[in-house]
């Protein structure tokens, strides 16, 4: 019986030292930001809309001329949806949330060719936290 429980908590130890822990950083507009490759992407959540920025290694703006971009939104029962990120103001990009209740997102630019994509959780619980307050 000791040894299952010596087994059982080995196990279990190495588990937890075994899992990243999950660090936000924020971003100069006060999103959630994330390295991809040579990029930075941001973005920030409401309730039905999400804005995108896109900056360089330095964290500075990239103008949104010319770069395509889309979200993936993926749902319960593998249901996903693709929606197209427009421009919004010269260097952000936004798009609507059909439904808001996704459980993660996959943010996708097209930058003069090259393709980068990075994956956000949704962190809609932080915004109706924030807007109780």
């Amino acid at each position: 019986m000791k040894t299952v429980v010596i087994i059982a908590l080995t196990i279990f130890a190495a588990n937890i030292k075994a899992q990243e822990p999950i660090i936000y950083i924020e971003g100069p507009h006060g999103g959630t930001m994330k390295c991809e490759g040579d990029y930075k992407i941001e973005m920030l959540t409401s309730y039905k809309q999400i804005l995108v920025y896109l900056y360089d290694k330095d964290v500075k703006s990239i103008a949104n001329k010319g770069i395509n971009g889309e979200v993936l939104f993926f749902y319960a029962d593998d249901v996903s949806l693709s929606m197209k990120l427009k421009a919004n103001e010269s260097d952000g990009f936004v798009v609507e949330a059909a439904d808001p209740d996704y459980f993660y997102c996959v943010v996708k630019f097209n930058i003069y060719g090259k393709t980068i994509t990075t994956k956000f959780e949704n962190q809609l619980e932080l915004v109706e936290k924030e807007d109780k307050k």
